[in-house]
């Protein structure tokens, strides 16, 4: 009888246990080269910048944060990262003394030329294909009082690969 139990108990494991390793939401999600930081001093403080952000990097991380921006900003920043890869970065905040902080940022992921290639031709087909992914975003950010800010950031997203588009929209 325990052997039964066991057995039909195993059988009822094996059966089910391969339902909670799927995934039904692997590769719906777009958008991902916005989670590549960006700004050397955050980078380097692992990204733990979100409460310190205070220059025009702020506009990644926090855009409450340019509101402690004095002067007019800019950031620019180019990464090169691993197969060709490559992620440009240009941010720039405008500050007036009455209205608040205004900010404009650009980030763009780019990749060079690949083989198209396919189950019948896996050495290629003689068509090349690339990507790009871009985002435009316009902030505002002001002082509510003198130790406390907000600030929004809406976001154009597109993205492209080969012969397909997706955009929307984010805030922050």
């Amino acid at each position: 009888m325990k052997r039964t139990i066991l057995l039909v108990a195993g059988l009822i494991l094996s059966f089910t246990a391969h339902l909670f390793a799927e995934n039904p939401n692997i590769g719906t999600s777009g958008a991902q080269f916005l989670k590549i930081p960006v700004g050397p001093r955050a980078t380097a403080m692992g990204g733990a910048f979100v409460s310190n952000a205070d220059d025009a990097s702020a506009l990644f991380w926090n855009p409450a944060g340019i509101a402690q921006v004095k002067n007019n900003e800019l950031v620019a920043s180019y990464t090169s990262l691993w197969a060709g890869i490559n992620l440009s970065h240009a941010g720039l905040v405008v500050s007036t003394e009455n209205l608040g902080s205004f900010g404009f940022s650009m980030s763009m992921l780019t990749m060079g030329d690949m083989d198209v290639t396919t189950e019948l031709q896996p050495e290629g087909t003689g068509q090349k294909f690339d990507a790009q992914d871009l985002m435009l975003g316009v902030s505002y950010a002001r002082h509510l009082t003198e130790d406390f800010a907000v600030g929004v950031t809406m976001k154009l997203v597109n993205q492209r690969i080969w012969n397909e588009t997706a955009s929307g929209i984010a805030f922050d």
